[in-house]
């Protein structure tokens, strides 16, 4: 039973990455029931690192265009604090 959380909380780490959840957690399982010891291997951003082919590009640029249109968004309200109030 202590394995379940873990593996919940993989999976939903795996979520929030930029690469293939299905061909990542499927590799994980293979190397854990092929007796793999070493985990920090197996962690998210270690994986994703050694599987290159697995980054969905588009998550990539789906992130960067949030950032970019929350600094838009920040800097025209703080345009919009420096303008005087009209009377």
């Amino acid at each position: 039973m202590a394995a379940l959380p873990r593996c919940r909380f993989h999976v939903a780490r795996e979520q929030c990455a930029s690469h293939d959840i299905f061909l990542s957690v499927k590799d994980v399982l293979d190397r854990l029931l092929a007796g793999e010891t070493n985990y920090d291997d197996l962690r998210p951003d270690v994986w994703k690192q050694s599987h290159p082919e697995a980054i969905r590009i588009y998550r990539v640029e789906e992130r960067q265009a949030r950032a970019d249109a929350k600094t838009v968004k920040w800097a025209r309200r703080r345009e919009a604090s420096r303008l005087p109030i009209k009377s």
